[in-house]
């Protein structure tokens, strides 16, 4: 399971291909309700050590911070207070032997899930502080598409537990150099993990936008998806304005979604030439505008976006529970909506390297 850096992945050809679609699973209007949010900057506490790199979410009615490089699990209030250190990097009880790629937390079993490198997972359960190590099964199947053996996972991966699975973007290794369109249409976009039996299960299909521009798009190809509570998928694509909403079994339900206020979407055309993907990409990626992130939570969809490389703010769409577009707001760099806890919406963790800080923002949706 090796990661793709984004500077190698500029030496692979995107493949892209085509969700299935119908016509009349178009849904939803502009219907804005909202034309500014009230918007608070939380900064935490200070960590009893951290590299300042990791991942957050949301675990029962709390925050939490996991540092990726020493393995600390840190619970954060909504006020930015800090609970005790737990977990590690060692082989020590409640440790995890490794540095993780990933985390993820299901409110169902109540177990966060962090990713290993080499087809390795860990399940932390904070009610015992003990750690188990699980295995991947990726076999390699004579269908390359869709055998779990062929895909590597993004550069920019995207992690969601739901119940006994696991959920995580994926990048076709096997066929990266094949230029058909076969290749095109077939390569699936998320791995379902199975926590229980270790069996993985490839899903979904790049979207028709995806696919009838990729000369336009295929230098901005990363997937974000989400996993509801009732275990129907949202995904969006970086440079697809419109969401796609799946069933269990990744069969459509509905497309919505509007491209965001104010985006500088001329994006440079490119071919499946490695120097001419390379070249658009270095001209476009501090210049345009793209999709950034995507979740649902409660009855709305939050989609984040980067208006252009020079905009001093990000915007964030807000759906609700009939597709509708009812909120398109200026918000501040890096605002990826991760969940609610009575009665914030708050974003992830915002890491600030340099300045040794930590920070969120938190904001309330009048009903």
């Amino acid at each position: 399971m090796n990661r793709f850096k984004l500077y190698a992945f500029l030496c692979v050809v995107i493949c892209v291909s085509s969700c299935k679609e119908t016509s009349n699973t178009r849904k939803g209007e502009k219907v804005i309700s909202y034309d500014s949010l009230s918007v608070d900057t939380i900064q935490l506490g200070q960590l009893e050590n951290t590299s300042y790199v990791g991942f957050s979410g949301i675990c029962e009615d709390s925050l939490y911070f996991f540092d990726s490089v020493l393995c600390y699990y840190y619970k954060v209030g909504t006020d930015g207070t800090i609970g005790n250190k737990k977990m590690g990097l060692g082989h020590g009880p409640g440790e995890i032997p490794t540095r993780v790629e990933g985390v993820s937390y299901s409110p169902e079993t109540k177990l966060l899930f962090a990713a290993g490198s080499t087809y390795d997972g860990y399940t932390y359960d904070e009610r015992t502080n003990s750690v188990k190590r699980l295995n991947m099964k990726a076999p390699n199947w004579e269908d390359p598409f869709r055998s779990p053996g062929s895909y590597s996972t993004w550069d920019e991966y995207i992690q969601v537990s739901y119940k006994n699975n696991v959920f995580f973007n994926i990048l076709n290794e096997e066929k990266q150099f094949m230029l058909s369109e076969e290749n095109m249409e077939k390569s699936a976009i998320i791995m379902k993990y199975d926590t229980e039996t270790g069996d993985m299960t490839t899903l979904g299909n790049f979207s028709k936008f995806m696919l009838e521009n990729q000369n336009r798009v295929r230098h901005l190809p990363h997937i974000y998806f989400d996993v509801a509570l009732d275990g129907t998928f949202y995904v969006t694509f970086q440079a697809d304005a419109s969401i796609y909403h799946f069933d269990e079994d990744f069969n459509p339900i509905a497309n919505f979604g509007f491209e965001g206020r104010d985006m500088d979407t001329d994006y440079s055309e490119s071919t499946t030439g490695v120097e001419s993907f390379g070249k658009a990409y270095e001209a476009d990626m501090n210049k345009v505008g793209f999709y950034t992130w995507l979740k649902h939570v409660n009855d709305y969809t939050f989609r984040s976006y980067r208006k252009s490389g020079t905009a001093e703010r990000d915007g964030l769409q807000i759906y609700d529970k009939k597709y509708n577009l009812i909120a398109d707001l200026d918000v501040p760099r890096g605002l990826k909506v991760t969940g609610y806890i009575a009665p914030y919406y708050v974003s992830q963790i915002v890491s600030d390297e340099d300045n040794q800080t930590l920070s969120f923002y938190r904001f309330k949706i009048d009903e």
